[in-house]
């Protein structure tokens, strides 16, 4: 190892979370992509306290460049440190970097080296009736904090890069957009016998809408299941039926729950719970139509993740999803269930379009990848050494 080389941290206290979606998958991808194309600089994993149940979820990267330190403390106490205490612990525990990225919205404080800080939303921001009070004032205190601590900040969109320049114009020149990128699994060969046994598994019918998300506020599934009942009438019950596919633990899906069953519909309607990501490119593949109703998104990996299998994918119309689906998918507004409704009962009714919506999606998903990611990550990398050299 030259130790000459500068010495890089990568700070996320999502390393070892069982369900790699979300900013999980964001550190994980990223990382294993970075470690790819940097061969000379030292790099440390950086994750805080964890149950020792959750090592095996902890990524192992068996590289003479990399190491990994852990941070005696859990996330939400270090958390909770990194807001009300001006104290550098993070040194204390895994020594000094040249640079540090942080890669959520919680940066730790530091007394000397350069820092990177990953923005994923301003949802707390631009829709704070969608998150506990709470909640929302801290994550505004941990983004703010950021923003101060840090030498420069990327954003997983240029969309969102664009927002934050808007949100802090003062720091207009230090926001880059790295848009995201996918797994490999959603640009393999079909494999039919395989989603076929996914299928089986999944006790998923045919035919299918298919929806992926955890069901928490911002994806809007409350509004989406109202077009969907909207829809099933304006068919007379002759639709597809309707997958959902993601976590259920959020506290108000008790009520979608109960606003199911009251429909009339309830047999129509199926939850899959979370599937790995491995199974997943069959579902999109089979499915009629991918919908994805969310209010705000700062990427959308599951939209990419459709594209790129061959879905055909109608979506919200909101800034992000047109970045990354352009003409090849269709819209329509995520406040309007009868606006849902009636889209759905357009596009399931054009076979042409539906053709035309699978083949072009799947050129344009597979442009999304994580090694096209980590390159411009690693510019801004270089960017930030060299000018702390001159």
């Amino acid at each position: 190892m030259n130790n000459s080389a500068p010495r890089i941290g990568l700070y996320s206290n999502q390393f070892h979370a069982h369900m790699k979606r979300g900013i999980a998958t964001y550190a994980l991808q990223l990382t294993r992509h970075l470690i790819m194309q940097l061969a000379e600089p030292r790099i440390a994993l950086i994750d805080c306290l964890f149950r020792s149940s959750d090592r095996a979820n902890t990524p192992r990267f068996d590289q003479p460049n990399v190491e990994e330190r852990l941070i005696p403390l859990p996330g939400r106490i270090f958390a909770i440190v990194n807001r009300h205490m001006d104290l550098p612990l993070l040194h204390l525990f895994t020594g000094k970097f040249d640079l540090l990225h942080a890669m959520q919205e919680q940066v730790p404080v530091l007394r000397s080296g350069l820092t990177v800080m990953t923005v994923h939303d301003l949802g707390p921001v631009h829709h704070p009736e969608l998150f506990d009070r709470e909640y929302a004032r801290r994550w505004r205190i941990s983004l703010d904090q950021g923003l101060k601590r840090s030498d420069h900040i990327v954003a997983v969109s240029e969309t969102l890069a664009d927002e934050l320049r808007e949100y802090r114009p003062d720091l207009a020149e230090q926001f880059t957009g790295t848009p995201l990128g996918i797994s490999p699994v959603f640009m393999a060969p079909e494999d039919e016998e395989k989603e076929g046994s996914v299928l089986t598994a999944y006790s998923v019918p045919a035919p299918y809408i298919l929806l992926v998300g955890a069901a928490d506020p911002k994806k809007n599934l409350d509004a989406f299941i109202k077009g969907y009942i909207l829809f099933h009438e304006l068919r007379f019950g002759d639709v597809p039926h309707l997958v959902l596919v993601g976590k259920e633990d959020w506290g108000g899906f008790k009520s979608i729950r109960e606003a199911i069953d009251q429909s009339g519909i309830r047999e129509k309607i199926h939850f899959t719970g979370y599937i790995d990501q491995d199974d997943l490119p069959g579902l999109y593949r089979n499915a009629s139509l991918f919908v994805f109703p969310s209010r705000f998104e700062g990427f959308g990996l599951p939209l990419v993740e459709a594209m790129a299998s061959g879905a055909a994918c109608l979506v919200s119309d909101i800034p992000v999803f047109h970045e990354l689906g352009g003409t090849c998918v269709e819209y329509f507004n995520p406040l309007s269930p009868e606006e849902m409704a009636g889209r759905l009962d357009e596009v399931l009714h054009d076979s042409d379009r539906l053709t035309v919506m699978r083949n072009d999606s799947r050129v344009r998903g597979r442009l999304f990848t994580w090694e096209e990611t980590a390159r411009r990550t690693i510019q801004v990398y270089e960017a930030m050494l060299t000018a702390d050299l001159s």
